[in-house]
Order: C-alpha cells, then sequence, then structure tokens
C-alpha cells in the first residue's frame, strides 16, 4: 500500500492517526517534536508493565531463592531480546546494562587501556558525553587527541599506531539528523582489529540519536563498544541504557573499582579480589531489574507497527514533507527566506535525500525580514510552548555542530561564556550571531497534522505579513492624566499581595515590597512559574504594622514579627544578582512545607547590606546625585504600573476569540501583579508605554508630589498565565499578547518605574489610592 507524502512515498505500515489516538491519547492537542529529546512511552507499555508488576513476584537477582531466579531469567531473556533487535547474539556481543548511554561512553573511556602513543579520534560533530572521554585519555603523558571531520575517518584508519588507540563515532549527528555511512567506516577499521599487537584502533559507536528512529544491524557493521540509551527509543524507562561490546574486545577494558555483584571472591582483610570474567564485572551493584524487565514491552511493542524500518519510512517522509513546507516560508515584504537551515543540502539535491543519509531531525533558526538579523531561539521556543508545540533550543550538548553551523570560533564561545551565557539558558542571539538552534525531531506517532501545526505557527507568529505590531501612542506635548486606582504590595516575592489605601515609600520602592522570598535548597529563588501554587499564598502586613501575616487556604495563618530579624545569613540568587539575606528557622519553613509541599527557605533581605551585596535597580544608571537607586527582591524596577484602558483593550481581544475567552473568561489587574493601577476616562491603551516619568500628586502627607522615571517595559512571561484558584499554569492571556504585542522577542504589558527622590528623602513620605498621577 503506497501513501504520497510531498515529493516522498512510503510504504504505509501503520495508521499514525489511530496509533496516536490510541497509545498517545494524553498528547491531547499538544504536538510534540523533541524526540530527539526523549521518545514517549506508549500506553500499551504502561498497561503490560503494570500487569507484570502487579502479578509477579521480583526479587534481587543476586540471590538463588524463586523471585530471584525469575528475575534473573528475566533479565538475560532482555539481554537476548536486545541482542535480537540489534541483529546479533551473545557469540558475538555482550549487553552490559547501564544507566544510559552517557555512562556506556564514560566506562569505555574509564577503562580504555590508554598509554603513551595512544589517540583518541572523535568525530566533530559528537555529544559532549564523547568528548568528555579526551579527558581520560589525556590523563596519560604521550597520548593525544583528534577532532576528525566525518569524511576524513576513513583515511584515519590507514593511520599507523604504536598503542591501543580510540575512534568514537557519532552514528547519527543529533543537531542536524546527518547520519554517518557507517558500512564504508567499519570496512576500513577492520582490517586494525586483525593487528594481534594491540597497537589499534578500537571504534566507539554512540548509537543514541541513531536508535531513535533507524534500524542498527550489527551483523554488518562490527564496532567494538556500541552505548545507546532506551528512552531515546521507546521512552520508557528513563535512566537505563546499554554498552554492547564486542566479546573479542570485552578484555580490552581494565576495571579497577568493583562493587556488588562484579566479583568472584573479595576479602576485607588484604588487599584481593578477583572480577567476574564476563560482561557482569561491569555491572556495579543491583541492576535495575524492574526497569530492565519492562523493555520487552517496548520492544514488542514497537515490533507490532513494523520494527524499526517501519517507523524509519514513516518518519522519514514525515521529514521530507516539513522540510519542503518549512523552505517555501518567505517574508512578504522582503521575498527573503524566514528560515536557516542547518546541515541539510538545499535546492533539488534535497529532493534525493534518502533515510540512510538523514534522521527525521531539522535544526534551524529564523531570519528576520531583512535577511540579516536574528530571531533568537528563546523567542520561538517561548511562542510555540504558547501553541503547545514542543521543540528543543539551544546547541543539544554538540558543540562541534553548534561552531560549524552557527560560525562560531573558540573566541566567539570564550567570550560568549564572559558574558554569562551557558547551555540551557535564554542568551540566544550575542553579537549579532545566535548562539544555538530550533531543533524539532519527528516522533514515529507523529502526523501529517502535527507537521501543518508547526508550519502554520510559524506562519502566525514570524512571517512579517502577520507580524503588526500595535504601538504606543506618539508621545505628545500635553500631559496625561489619570488617578492612581490600586496600591498593591507584596511582601513575599510571587505570594499575593494586599491593596492598602495608601503605604509608605523607602529607598527600594514600597515599604517591605519583595522584602522576603522563598528560596529552595540551592539557594535559587522560587517563582510561580516552578511553583504555581505560590498563587493561593497571601502576605500582608498588619494593621498595626507590626507583623508580617502569611495565610493559605486550609492552614492557620503564620504571623511573623517585622522586629525579628533571623541571625542565619545565606548567600541566594536573584534575578541573576548573588547577594546575602537573612534566613528563617525551621518553624517558619515549616509552614511553607506543609502548604507547598516543598523544602524552602523564608529569607529577609538583608538590612543595610553592603555595596558587594546589594541589589540596585536595572536598566537605569545613577540618580542625579551620583548614588544608584536600591532594589528590593523584586526583579527590575521599584515599581510596576498597569493602565486598566490598556487592561480593557487585552479584555476585548480576548473575547473576541472563542477558544481564548473558554479558557481564560475574565483577566485581572492582578494576573500582572502591579503595584500602581491607573485609570483615566481619556487615556488610550499602552499610552504609558510613551511616558518617560510621571508626578503622583498625594492629597496629604509631608511630601506633595511624588516623582516617578520610566526605566522600561515589562516583559511578559507564563507567571500571568496561573489560576489563582487552581495553581494551575494557562496560556491566556500570554498567548493573546503574543498575538499583537510583541517587541523583538518581548512581550511586554505595564511600565516599570523607579523613583526620584535621594536616599535620604523617605520619613513620611506615602502614595495613596485617588491621587493624581500626570505624565510626563
Amino acid at each position: 500500500m503506497e501513501a504520497s507524502v510531498g515529493d516522498a512515498t512510503l510504504e504505509k505500515s501503520y495508521d499514525a492517526v489511530a496509533l496516536r489516538a490510541k497509545e498517545f491519547s494524553r498528547l491531547g492537542d499538544n504536538v510534540y517534536l523533541d524526540n530527539a529529546g526523549s521518545a514517549l512511552y506508549s500506553q500499551t507499555q504502561i498497561d503490560e508493565y503494570h500487569k507484570l508488576c502487579s502479578s509477579s513476584i521480583l526479587g534481587n537477582p543476586h540471590s538463588i531463592h524463586d523471585s530471584s531466579a525469575r528475575t534473573t531469567r528475566a533479565v538475560e531473556a532482555t539481554r537476548d531480546q536486545i541482542l535480537h533487535f540489534f541483529n546479533t547474539n551473545r557469540k558475538e556481543y555482550s549487553v552490559i546494562f547501564t544507566s544510559g548511554a552517557t555512562a556506556g561512553l564514560k566506562m569505555v573511556g574509564e577503562c580504555f587501556p590508554w598509554a603513551s602513543g595512544s589517540a583518541f579520534a572523535y568525530s566533530k560533530h559528537c555529544h559532549n558525553s564523547v568528548l568528555g572521554i579526551r579527558e581520560y585519555c589525556l590523563n596519560v603523558e604521550g597520548a593525544n587527541f583528534n577532532p576528525t571531520a566525518v569524511h576524513e575517518l576513513v583515511d584515519l584508519a590507514q593511520r599507523p599506531l604504536t598503542a591501543p588507540s580510540l575512534v568514537a563515532i557519532a552514528a547519527q549527528c543529533n543537531f542536524s539528523g546527518a547520519k554517518t555511512n557507517l558500512q564504508e567506516i567499519d570496512f576500513a577499521f577492520r582490517a586494525s582489529r586483525n593487528d594481534t599487537s594491540g597497537a589499534r584502533w578500537f571504534t566507539l559507536l554512540d548509537a543514541a540519536s541513531w536508535v531513535s528512529s533507524s534500524p542498527l544491524d550489527l551483523s554488518v557493521i562490527r564496532p567494538d563498544f556500541v552505548a545507546l540509551s532506551f528512552y531515546k527509543i521507546f521512552g520508557f524507562p528513563t535512566g537505563l541504557g546499554a554498552l554492547i561490546v564486542r566479546q573479542d574486545s570485552l578484555q580490552t577494558l581494565n576495571k579497577t573499582y568493583f562493587g556488588g555483584g562484579t566479583v568472584a571472591a573479595s576479602l576485607s582483610s588484604q588487599r584481593f579480589h578477583q572480577l567476574r570474567p564476563d560482561f557482569r564485572r561491569f555491572e556495579d551493584g543491583t541492576s535495575d531489574f524492574l526497569g530492565i524487565i519492562s523493555l520487552k514491552f517496548g520492544f514488542s511493542f514497537l515490533e507490532s507497527l513494523g520494527g524499526m524500518r517501519s517507523i524509519q519510512r514513516h518518519t522519514h517522509a514525515l521529514w521530507r514533507y516539513c522540510l519542503q513546507k518549512m523552505r517555501s516560508l518567505r517574508h512578504a515584504s522582503s521575498n527573503t527566506p524566514l528560515i536557516k537551515i542547518y546541515g541539510i543540502p538545499a535546492g533539488d539535491e534535497s529532493d534525493q535525500l534518502s533515510s540512510e543519509q538523514f534522521g527525521p531531525i531539522i535544526s534551524f533558526n529564523l531570519v528576520r525580514e531583512d535577511g540579516k538579523t536574528w530571531i533568537g531561539y528563546a523567542e520561538v521556543e517561548k511562542f510555540a510552548s504558547l501553541e503547545k508545540i514542543q521543540v528543543r533550543t539551544g546547541c543539544f550538548c554538540n558543540p562541534g555542530a553548534c561552531e560549524t553551523f552557527l560560525q562560531l570560533d573558540a573566541e566567539d564561545v570564550k567570550r560568549n561564556l564572559a558574558a554569562g551565557h551557558v547551555c540551557w539558558d535564554d542568551k540566544d542571539v550575542i553579537n549579532g550571531k545566535p548562539t544555538g538552534a530550533i531543533r524539532l525531531s519527528i516522533p514515529y506517532f507523529a502526523t501529517h497534522n502535527d507537521i501543518d501545526r508547526f508550519i502554520a505557527f510559524l506562519q502566525k507568529y514570524f512571517l512579517t505579513s502577520t507580524m503588526a505590531l500595535p504601538v504606543a501612542p506618539a508621545a505628545s506635548n500635553i500631559s496625561e492624566q489619570a488617578t492612581v486606582e490600586r496600591i498593591v504590595v507584596y511582601p513575599i516575592k510571587s505570594c499575593c499581595g494586599f491593596e492598602p489605601q495608601k503605604w509608605p515609600l523607602c529607598p527600594e520602592g514600597f515599604l517591605y515590597d519583595r522584602e522576603w522570598t522563598l528560596i529552595d535548597e540551592d539557594g535559587s529563588y522560587v517563582n510561580q512559574k516552578r511553583l504555581p501554587e505560590m498563587a493561593k499564598v497571601a502576605a500582608k502586613i498588619s494593621s498595626n504594622m507590626e507583623n508580617l501575616v502569611v495565610s493559605a487556604p486550609g492552614a492557620s495563618d503564620l504571623v511573623i514579627p517585622l522586629s525579628y530579624r533571623p541571625k542565619s545569613e545565606t548567600g541566594l540568587s536573584v534575578c541573576g544578582d548573588i547577594c546575602e539575606g537573612d534566613a528563617y528557622d525551621d518553624e517558619v519553613n515549616a509552614w511553607f512545607h506543609e502548604v507547598l509541599g516543598e523544602r524552602l527557605t523564608l529569607v529577609r533581605k538583608r538590612d543595610q547590606a553592603p555595596a558587594h551585596q546589594a541589589r540596585f535597580v536595572k536598566r537605569q544608571g545613577k540618580q542625579e546625585n551620583g548614588k544608584k537607586q536600591q532594589l528590593s527582591f523584586a526583579n527590575e524596577g521599584q515599581f510596576l504600573l498597569v493602565s486598566l484602558s490598556s487592561l480593557r483593550d487585552l479584555e476585548e481581544r480576548l473575547r473576541a476569540d472563542p477558544a481564548a475567552s473558554a479558557e481564560s473568561p475574565e483577566v485581572s489587574y492582578d494576573n500582572f501583579r502591579p503595584n500602581i493601577v491607573i485609570n483615566g476616562a481619556s487615556l488610550a491603551p499602552y499610552a504609558e508605554e510613551s511616558w518617560r516619568g510621571v508626578s503622583i500628586a498625594n492629597r496629604s502627607g509631608k511630601s506633595a508630589t511624588v516623582e516617578l522615571k520610566a526605566i522600561g517595559h515589562c516583559n511578559r512571561c507564563s507567571m500571568i498565565c496561573v489560576d489563582k484558584n487552581t495553581g494551575q499554569i494557562k496560556r491566556e492571556p500570554l498567548r493573546t499578547l503574543a498575538s499583537y504585542r510583541r517587541d523583538n522577542g518581548r512581550i511586554p504589558f505595564g511600565v516599570l518605574f523607579a523613583q526620584e527622590a535621594s536616599l535620604s528623602d523617605f520619613e513620611g513620605v506615602f502614595l495613596e489610592v485617588g491621587s493624581v498621577l500626570t505624565a510626563s
């Protein structure tokens, strides 16, 4: 049976639509395109595994009683099933269970017989877990390393050697999807295996990316070592992999450490032990025997689909379809391509690419309409999440591919590190160059609809014809006025606040605003993005100004005297700043553990902290008096102002979209956590974004007017989507905001302000509801 997919045809072995509905119904309307990160397990796997665990007694295999013997038989049967899956047997290979491909690669590096003259060669576009072996090699004086292009590996095989050497080959590049011609490489190094002196090349195949969508036949290619992870193939279990070793190469590995189950005998009183003679000497301690036994359900499920060749045909056809669609996307204003694809030939040549050349991976970046500047990958990932599309961003632990395709040299990488860019962060463009890419990888249950949803997402958010951005009204010479409608103070960062009618000011903004924060055991502050349940916790200052009162549904109030300052000092990280605070004791922290379910520590901002420990307002220079404006545990500014005119405009847009209004029937100012909410009958939506500053005329008090200076727009994230009642994170209102409020990857709503006053002018100064605000 043939099914046409773009210009490709495939032998239709299974119905992906029906498969997705039956086995992956939990996906709902999510689009999962991160198969290279992890495959997803099928419902059948979990059901069969549950039946097994519910009906069997499976004991530790390091014994001989019945349940132990049952486990041992099942584990050994799984080894045979793995070898069968890769078309080999125990005469040729042994299976060593590891915690994953990385552990298998590390084992080879640790146990390889490095000597003076040894070389470690590796294909340049390899995973960090392969690169790490380099350090074992270089620990031996006289050993060297050699990063090699794939097409140079054949020539490398002819290089004369004086010591055992190791060549590591990425079967499939996890960045570009390009496959290595394994038969050609295997043939080139086959002669080296006949060298009886030991001074030969040993081949290590990193097969983790390859086996996720392609068959691997170890009767055709015969590397010495193969490393892989099972979750990359069928999603479950995680934390389990294998190092598959040729029988005639097993004795090459020299093991030092011995753990339970790896020795035939050992003595405590003397330095004596004898390792087991076979592969079991490498499996330290009790193996993950329940995980190992579960593998049979993954293999059986894939076989029910027609095996890996059927999966390869299906995913390659969708890859071709997606590639054609992506290459058709062009900016209407300039007719320039939206997408820069890495490592895959363009033009007519791409139509001839087969599944033997590329796996179902496409890595790319997006280019703006000028054809020169980049749309950062963090922006793409953020908006993809709003559309329930899962893709991967970054360099995917493949620095060689990243350097090649993004044209980064060693100095670029080191400069980026010095500028604060590290793996997994959102610093996506530095000095005009991308620091990473976007990667989609197609799972075996993907459908045409998944690809079409992804293409529609790119069109909606990134083509110039769909990117009209409403902007704030131009600033005029006429001063605009509004009234302070609400004042909100948030004593504990990321918890709910309270609304006084008037409130004192201090050098950091409102008195006690964000003076406390919760941190985890690593010292990093915790917010609602990580722990949405914080939306149910409210903090206020008592009316007599003597206590911090913290409340949550179903819990007694936590009352902490303001006069009490903890004596335990702690370091913490807040929005990239490393600072010091005063940590409360276990009695206080137990309340948060009971309410939030995590072990957290409440920390108070240090009173009169030294300059090197203080935080200051970001995105603004010094005041006129030369002093920087101080900051509490707030993100960037001392005050966040939101206009009800802007909020009403957003509400109208939500109501106009049936899907958006169904998810979020109403949106409130407290979604945006402002300190100051303003209202003005003639105030246009987003007029506040053009203001340079505001004067707030109080009706009473020491200071008749408070001057605030605008320091920038507030960039929005998923915290505005936290449902205060359920603690769940939804897509709205961020998704609607993103459709019309995008500015170079940011989604602005609200304006950050800081005080103009000097640090000694705050005694008796406050803001109050009903005050008149005049913009400038």
